[in-house]
């Protein structure tokens, strides 16, 4: 990787990009009429809270990596950009002053937005969505017992259900797809694609095949478990199923998640709020359409792993990586090598930033 890579370069312009549409949206509050000022707040900053998270996680080192308050993050830009001055050459935040900016955000959208999208709005921000992505940050943290909280408030809610079957969920037709949901980008044929289809599907489905499901992955199921064979093989390279279709919605955050979530801080804590930890891997298990475990063989690494076979390739392992202090192949979680460098068009534009390790 260098820093003049284009994937590094768009993936930076398009976040700040976004930031700034919020931003614009929220400076914009009063003119809107007292009843729909909630309702956008809440999904603006929704929306940016989760393009922080986003960023933080590859341009900086993960949560509890050395000191958060002395780790560079990214640049916080919270006030709307309409020409460029001095002021905008903002300097890297600290990791931790990223996360408290995100968690902020977060905690605002749940206490505004309502429980479920109105009508057919179902791409719409929620409370339920900020509240799992609250639960999944309080992980990456450590923080579990707010994490297992979080979790449990989502699942408690009763407005979202896990799909009958486990392709159900990646079906963008199937309402298995709508209900388990919790927070998506919607993609139709005029926005453009699913770019996980891009990377990750075979010609035959519009994509790329760039990236196959390695032998040492699959041999992590058990024989009884579905998921292990949920591919598509062609010109003898196995394909996940996941994103086949390429204009399916782009699932952010989903229930499932949640359950896992709840179980291994359950588990970590030595509680059962809402439930035991073997019933929630169970529950997700079961609906794959694979042989439930005793709770005499769950431990935390069997737990861990069952969070992985479920997640694959849904963004979430560098961040489990981080927070769990393993191993990329030979490299340690700490490794600069697994942050990305800060774009080189934002290094030479703007003097007050500082490259990342190695770069």
């Amino acid at each position: 990787m260098t820093a003049g890579n284009i994937q590094v370069r768009d993936t930076w312009r398009d976040a700040y990009v976004a930031i700034n549409r919020v931003n614009n949206v929220l400076s914009a509050l009063d003119i809107l009429d007292a009843a729909d000022k909630s309702q956008v707040e809440g999904e603006a900053r929704m929306i940016r809270g989760s393009i922080y998270l986003g960023l933080v996680n590859l341009f900086a080192k993960g949560w509890g990596d050395g000191d958060n308050n002395t780790n560079l993050g990214v640049p916080l830009v919270t006030t709307p950009t309409r020409r460029v001055e001095a002021v905008d050459s903002r300097p890297r935040a600290t990791v931790a002053a990223v996360y408290t900016q995100i968690l902020e955000d977060l905690t605002k959208a749940e206490q505004l937005l309502p429980a479920t999208s109105a009508g057919d709005n179902t791409g719409f921000a929620t409370r339920n969505g900020a509240t799992a992505l609250l639960a999944r940050i309080y992980l990456i943290q450590g923080n579990f017992a707010a994490a297992r909280d979080a979790a449990q408030k989502v699942i408690a809610s009763g407005e979202h259900e896990l799909a009958d079957t486990y392709e159900d969920i990646f079906d963008d037709e199937s309402a298995g797809h709508e209900t388990e949901s919790l927070f998506k980008v919607i993609v139709t044929d005029q926005d453009g694609v699913n770019s996980l289809n891009t990377y990750f599907a075979p010609p035959q489905f519009a994509g790329r095949g760039d990236i196959v499901v390695q032998a040492k992955h699959t041999a992590l199921y058990t024989a009884d478990d579905p998921r292990g064979k949920f591919t598509f093989t062609t010109s003898n390279r196995p394909y996940t199923r996941k994103f086949n279709n390429q204009f399916a919605d782009v699932l952010i955050i989903r229930l499932a998640e949640l359950y896992l979530i709840r179980a291994e801080t359950n588990f970590r804590l030595g509680t059962a709020i809402g439930a035991t930890p073997v019933s929630d891997i169970n529950r997700i298990r079961t609906r794959a359409g694979a042989g439930t475990i005793s709770q005499a063989d769950l431990t935390l690494e069997r737990l861990l792993l069952e969070r992985k076979l479920e997640l694959m390739f849904e963004g979430q392992l560098l961040q489990d990586v981080r927070r769990l202090k393993k191993n990329v192949g030979t490299l340690p979680y700490s490794d600069p090598k697994l942050v990305l460098p800060i774009p080189q068009r934002e290094m030479d534009t703007n003097k007050s930033l500082v490259q990342n390790t190695g770069y």
